[in-house]
């Protein structure tokens, strides 16, 4: 027999909302026109405890994959729903 464990941890929930949110940043930088060697800031803004840690955990790797020099919390951008929380994206360039 094999048994298989279906429970999400919260490390594979992280895992997930940084997938979500990169994925989403480079849809942001897309309809921006920017290129792959276009660098930004990340600003972000959340009430989410839960996306704040993602944020926290995974800043180094986060800006690699959306080449951000620097992510900061900040005010105001678009609102984006990652694991039904929402968190405020803007890019400056």
């Amino acid at each position: 027999n094999v048994a298989l464990n279906i429970e999400i941890t919260h490390d594979l929930k992280q895992e997930g909302a940084f997938r979500e949110l990169v994925r989403n940043i480079n849809r942001m930088r897309k309809q921006e026109g920017l290129s792959r060697d276009d660098t930004v800031t990340l600003e972000y803004e959340t009430d989410s405890e839960f996306l704040q840690e993602v944020l926290d955990e995974y800043e180094e790797e986060l800006k690699n994959r959306v080449q951000a020099e620097d992510v900061v919390e900040g005010k105001g951008g678009e609102e984006i729903e990652v694991t039904k929380e929402e968190v405020r994206i803007k890019l400056t360039y």
